[in-house]
């Protein structure tokens, strides 16, 4: 059995989570194990699930659906490190076809992964293969109008 009053912590957890972790008593120390335990595993998979190609399709799927009646032309989604671009995801187009990067660091939960595919996908919907074209121009920001909450 631990001693009263024993500080728990755990270096993986998100910043956001080290709120979570305080000074417990003995009775408590079980639950909060289980508890632990639990969110741990719902993490893992919720994780792992935003590496999948098919998941990450179907995102896109969706926001084409919900937001532009399912008119855009089908991307390729793929998860890759853009630090050097310091972006959270990238369009751009390839023989026609656009492919969305999306940068595992800057999008860890799947409402990051969705906010990022909505902004390729304005990216997407605004394309113009002109010379000196301002991608975050009027048409760019008119577009991500439509994700603004009421």
């Amino acid at each position: 059995m631990l001693p009263d009053g024993i500080l728990l912590a755990y270096n993986g957890w998100p910043a956001r989570f080290k709120s979570h972790f305080k000074r417990l008593k003995n009775d408590r120390f079980g639950r909060l194990t289980r508890a632990l335990s639990q969110r741990t595993i719902v993490l893992a998979y919720g994780r792992e699930q935003l590496r999948d190609p098919e998941y990450l399709h179907a995102v896109d799927q969706r926001v084409n659906q919900e937001a532009f009646g399912g008119h855009l032309p089908d991307a390729e989604l793929r998860r890759e490190d853009l630090s050097a671009e310091d972006a959270a995801g990238h369009t751009t187009r390839e023989d026609g076809r656009f492919i969305i990067v999306l940068d595992p660091t800057w999008n860890r939960s799947e409402s990051e992964n969705r906010r990022t595919v909505q902004h390729e996908a304005c990216h997407a919907a605004t394309w113009s293969d002109a010379e000196n074209f301002d991608f975050h121009g009027p048409e760019f920001r008119e577009c991500m109008e439509r994700f603004k909450k009421p």
